[in-house]
């Protein structure tokens, strides 16, 4: 954000049925299911991202700056999946984005 903004951080339960309607996961080596996501939500108040932009904002090697080599979200994208994550980015121009992460949520009891 060039010219300055608020950046927010907000961090949630999620149920996995709310939004994403999956089933339950079960991880080898974990002792449950596991129904819920922790939610990070990541908010800027930035000039945003447009449509053109965010059709190709999680290709490889894509970047929007100019000397960018542009494989962030690529990556971040990968690992959130790997984990049984999700990652989702929505931006309208103008006004700012939001950048949501996704991670099972484990709870370990002793």
């Amino acid at each position: 954000m060039p010219e300055g903004g608020l950046i927010t951080f907000k961090i949630d339960i999620e149920k996995a049925d709310q939004e994403h309607n999956k089933p339950k996961i079960q991880i080898k080596g974990l002792p449950q299911e596991y129904p819920d996501y922790l939610k990070v939500t990541i908010t800027d108040q930035g000039c945003g991202i447009s449509e053109s932009h965010m059709k190709k904002i999680m290709d490889p090697f894509v970047s929007f700056k100019d000397n960018g080599i542009g494989l962030g979200l690529s990556i971040i994208s990968q690992i959130m999946k790997s984990h049984n994550g999700e990652i989702k980015i929505q931006s309208n121009p103008g006004k700012g984005t939001s950048l949501k992460l996704l991670f099972p949520l484990i709870i370990q009891e002793k």
